[in-house]
C-alpha cells in the first residue's frame, strides 16, 4: 500500500472557496478501484490549511489517480488560490485502528 499526507494551504482570503472545491473530492474518487482511503481535512487553527489523507493499493493506483481528471480539473479550478504548491509526504502503513494498512 501506498499513503499519503498532503498539506495545502490556501491564500487566507481564498480559503472558503477552496474548503467548498475540496468538499466535492472525495466523490470524484469513489469510482477509482485503488483509492482505498481519501479524506480531506480543514485544520481547526490554522483556516487555510487543508490536510489530506490517502491510501492507494499500490503504486500503479497512485499513479492512475495522479492521471485522473479529477487532479486536473481540480488543479484548473482552485489552483490560483493556493498559497504555494502542496507538501506531501508519501508513507508505508505501520500501525492503525480502522484503516487500512
Amino acid at each position: 500500500m501506498v499513503v499519503l499526507f498532503v498539506r495545502l494551504r490556501a491564500k487566507r482570503e481564498r480559503a472558503d472557496e477552496v474548503a467548498a472545491a475540496l468538499a466535492d473530492l472525495p466523490a470524484l474518487v469513489e469510482d477509482e478501484p485503488g483509492t482505498l482511503t481519501f479524506a480531506v481535512h480543514r485544520a481547526r487553527d490554522e483556516p487555510d490549511l487543508f490536510l489530506f489523507y490517502e491510501v492507494y493499493t499500490d503504486d500503479a493506483a497512485l499513479r492512475a489517480h495522479q492521471a485522473g481528471a479529477m487532479v486536473r480539473e481540480f488543479g484548473a479550478r482552485i489552483g490560483d488560490a493556493l498559497a504555494g504548491p502542496p507538501e506531501i509526504t508519501y508513507a508505508a502503513g505501520l500501525a492503525a485502528k480502522g484503516v487500512p494498512g
